[in-house]
């Protein structure tokens, strides 16, 4: 069990110059919201016939429109409040961190008295999410599916129910999210997961900062959960404090039929973990987090996406975590904890960006003085734009573990990583790989969809590095072509279809890799950790305080 408290307080810039006139530019005369149904405003709607317009309409049938009363609740602005240019483009990178929406744009049209109207009009993009999770390569492997609503009533909220299937386990997942708890700005959120080791629970209670016009966050965590804190700024400095409890015990009989259960899969895989090499984490500690950020936000059309408006953050963060947990605490795991989140995005020229993007954290032991749960990871990439339906990627990723107390191990092979293994494939403690992409828009069919293809040349390698079953790869590459899709046409949910190629001399039918996968959004500052299979074995403390950090 694993739980925390902080509060986060942040110190906005200085800015000089706003001693000038009130209201220099106009109050905000009223607000006016504007939503569309997924096709509410497609052109060719009502002239469509047959399929296409079964398609509207079933589409219009299964989604929920978004609440005006929602949307309102995001702006940083009322009728009659001065006109601040600031809280009317943070209203919209607000409003855009739902997924559930298409599109978003505030605009504030003058009046001939010098006010202002606003106008906000919004898109709905498909919130009904259906993600299976298989692989053909070496047999079909169905590794478990998804099924969740983002935008639950309209309102929202997420409710999702996901089944997946591990080597040696089988384990079910219920979430719900509140992004609008009790009609406020609070994020609610819980999750259940029953797995082998038996049944989790968890709950998170957080208010996260609200553009440059929050000064403060808090949030409440048991265990650790995935909430959906939607507020980034710029040219900020935040610091706070945060408790944690975590108790931790490993060696049960089902954690042992467990590591059984994989030996028995793969028998040729390197040693058998104990749990004499994981260790019970009983600790209470006291954290202290800052962050300090200098960002501006730009607009840019299908980079990760195939058509949709993403944003890019330029500029640089560092967000550090040190925290104590001694041994007056009355607890048996007295340790000193370290954390640093970095990210650093430029424009190179004219439309190549290139992001990168670093997290590290250890542990000190206070009795025995030896540094251990040491987890570094490190991400750059490069994209280029090259034109409205081409984009090129390079990147190198980088990731380990040393001295692991915690359940810990890496794998070489799945479409983030070398798409021409499965996602079991070379298992190990420290990773390295490249990858150069193509992307291609081909066709847009209406509102229906996009379409597009992809072609990337994968290289990379496994090292055991201690982990649990590793083993030393050796240099291994794979060639991926695939096609990738997004419905309705514009929407930031892109799937991708690949067929992997390993580049081997005995290369033969059964080795080829087919995988269906969900591209991710191009939320590089902050919003997710740079390695999602180091993230399982960080510590929740550290990940917390990224998060409403930013």
């Amino acid at each position: 069990m694993a739980g925390a408290f902080g509060i986060l307080l942040c110190h906005a810039p200085v800015v000089w110059g706003q001693e000038a006139e009130e209201c220099a530019d106009g109050r905000i005369a009223s607000i006016t919201v504007i939503r569309h149904p997924i096709f509410g405003n497609d052109e060719g709607r009502d002239s469509a016939s047959g399929f296409s317009r079964a398609v509207y309409d079933v589409a219009d049938w299964v989604h929920t429109e978004t609440k005006e009363s929602l949307i309102r609740r995001e702006l940083l602005f009322e009728e009659g409040d001065c006109v601040d240019r600031l809280n009317l483009t943070e209203s919209e990178r607000l409003i855009r961190e739902f997924r559930f929406l298409e599109s978003v744009t505030v605009v504030a049209e003058p009046r001939p008295d010098g006010d202002v109207d606003v106008v906000v009009t919004t898109t709905d993009d498909w919130s009904l999410r259906l993600e299976p999770r298989f692989n053909f390569g070496e047999g079909f492997a169905f590794g478990g599916v998804s099924l969740g609503e983002t935008n639950l009533m309209g309102r929202g909220r997420t409710l999702e129910l996901a089944y997946l299937i591990r080597d040696g386990s089988d384990d079910w997942l219920l979430r719900y999210v509140d992004p609008q708890a009790f009609a406020t700005r609070w994020d609610l959120e819980f999750v259940a997961i029953r797995g082998t080791p038996g049944w989790i629970f968890g709950a998170a209670l957080a208010y996260p900062f609200v553009g440059l016009v929050g000064n403060w966050a808090a949030f409440q965590n048991l265990l650790y959960s995935r909430g959906t804190p939607r507020d980034r700024s710029t040219r900020l400095a935040s610091y706070g404090f945060l408790f944690t409890f975590e108790d931790s015990r490993y060696g049960s009989e089902a954690f042992e039929d467990s590591l059984s259960a994989l030996v028995d899969s793969f028998p040729s895989i390197g040693d058998l973990p104990t749990t004499a090499t994981l260790q019970p984490i009983d600790a209470l500690r006291l954290n202290l987090v800052g962050g300090l950020r200098a960002l501006n936000y730009i607009q840019q059309r299908g980079v990760a996406t195939l058509r949709a408006v993403e944003d890019i953050a330029l500029g640089a963060s560092i967000d550090g975590l040190a925290g104590v947990a001694p041994e007056w605490f009355a607890r048996t795991d007295a340790h000193v904890l370290a954390g640093l989140d970095l990210y650093g995005g430029t424009r190179v020229k004219g439309r190549w960006f290139s992001i990168l993007r670093a997290n590290g954290e250890a542990r000190h032991d206070i009795d025995s003085g030896g540094w251990r749960d040491i987890f570094t990871a490190v991400q750059w990439t490069n994209f280029w734009v090259v034109n409205a339906l081409s984009t090129n990627e390079i990147t190198a990723t980088y990731s380990a573990g040393w001295q692991t107390t915690v359940p810990f191990q890496l794998t070489l092979g799945g479409p983030e990583k070398i798409a021409g293994y499965t996602f079991d494939r070379f298992p190990g403690g420290s990773r390295l790989t490249f990858r150069i992409e193509n992307r291609y828009n081909i066709a847009r069919v209406g509102r229906l969809f996009d379409l597009g293809t992809v072609v990337n040349i994968d290289v990379g390698q496994m090292w055991a590095n201690g982990a649990a079953f590793g083993v030393d790869s050796g240099l291994r590459g794979s060639v991926g072509i695939g096609f990738r899709f997004a419905a309705p046409a514009g929407s930031r949910q892109t799937y991708r279809l690949t067929l992997g190629i390993p580049l081997e001399s005995d290369l033969k039918f059964d080795k080829l890799v087919i995988s269906f996968s969900l591209d991710r959004l191009l939320q590089i500052e902050g919003r997710r950790p740079v390695d999602p299979q180091l993230a399982r074995s960080r510590d929740p403390a550290i990940l917390d305080a990224v998060r409403y950090l930013k």
